[in-house]
Parts: structure tokens; sequence; C-alpha cells
């Protein structure tokens, strides 16, 4: 055999051999299976929702609002106290303040929301309340009874907002039947007022620009 006849017939066994062994790689290499009911489903991306703990989901407005029934004042509870606090986590912070009660309601606990005015107004001398901000939102709570006993102070206990945007918060003593809880700020917020149950409990959340982190 030629030398040039040999180096053809080697060439052509290479060329043969490397492309059975790229044949044999794709043949051999393993595929993905799916077994059925195995797959998985991808979790979403970025931070996660903040749940409340009372479980509100009721929307926010800057307008007027009011229950079904804003006049009735059936439900013949008494103050206990208000406390303030900042709640929420990320975009759903807001400043929080829930009115507790005492007794069991006769019916349900109703009320009105004047939206955000320049002044709010006290029941009975119907003077402007004083409140440190320009702007006022005044909660209407209706079937609030008279203490039991007249002669003991008659003081609400309040516990403000530590939210900044929030700059004031007072409750008036209920006076026929109505009594009047008022916050003020420098602007106009979006707010939403939620009653529950067990124990009686109003609350108001004010969505503003304060984040928790």
């Amino acid at each position: 055999m030629s030398r040039k006849t040999l180096a053809a017939t080697l060439s052509a066994l290479l060329l043969t051999g490397g492309t059975l062994g790229l044949t044999a790689c794709q043949e051999t290499a393993p595929t993905a299976s799916k077994t059925p009911g195995s797959e998985t489903t991808p979790i979403p991306s970025g931070p996660k929702k903040w749940v409340d703990p009372l479980g509100i989901t009721t929307e926010f407005t800057t307008e007027p609002s009011e229950s079904e029934d804003p006049l009735n004042i059936n439900a013949q509870v008494r103050l206990n106290r208000v406390e303030g606090a900042v709640t929420g986590q990320f975009e759903n912070t807001f400043a929080r303040y829930i009115v507790y009660f005492d007794g069991e309601p006769a019916a349900p606990l109703q009320w009105s929301a004047t939206g955000w005015q320049d002044e709010v107004i006290a029941d009975g001398s119907g003077e402007p309340i004083d409140l440190a901000g320009a702007r006022k939102l005044q909660i209407v709570i209706a079937g609030v009874a008279y203490p039991e006993n007249l002669e003991d102070p008659h003081d609400v206990p309040l516990t403000k907002s530590l939210d900044p945007a929030i700059t004031d918060a007072t409750i008036e003593l209920p006076f026929e039947g109505y009594s009047r809880f008022q916050i003020a700020a420098e602007e106009d917020f979006p707010y939403r007022v939620t009653v529950l149950d067990n124990p009686t409990r109003l609350v108001l959340d004010v969505k503003t620009p304060t984040i928790l982190d």
C-alpha cells in the first residue's frame, strides 16, 4: 500500500470515529422528564404583602363617609380609651387609632366621618374644636352612653399615634348619644373607618407618607 493510500484510509477512519463519538454523546445525553403532578408553582418575586392582624380590608377615601345607619344611637356602649399607633409595613404603613368601648352593644355601633375640613365643631357649644393642624377629620360615633357615675372624672385616656403626619387628636364625651373623635394634619390623607366586635372597637386608619421598614 502506498503512503498516499494509507494516509487517505487513516483520515477516513478518524473522520468516521469522530462522527460516531459525537452521535454517541448526543444519543446518551440525559433528557428531563416530567412526572404527572410533579410540577411546582413558581414563587413570586418581590416583597411580601403585609397582612393586617385585625383583618381590615376596607377601602381608603378622602371624602365624607358613614355607616349604614349613622344616626342610630341604640348601641349604648361607653367610652373606655383611645390608643394610637403606627402600623403596617412599607407602602402599607399608616397611623391607626382604636377607640375601645365598654359594654355589650344593644345594636351595631354607627358612625359618620366629615371628611377633611378646615375646622370641626364641638357638640353642645357649637364652637370650633382647637386642634393643632391645618386640616381636621372628625368621626361622629353614634350610640355612646353617658358614664355610669356622673361624679367620676370624665376624661377618656387617649394615647396619640407616633406618626408625625398626625399633628393632634382628641375625643369628646358623649352628648345626647353621640361622641366626637377628631384628628388633625397639615394635608388631606386617605382614611378609613371600621367597627370591630368582641370587644367593640372603632378603628380609624390614616395613610400617611410615613414608612416603616
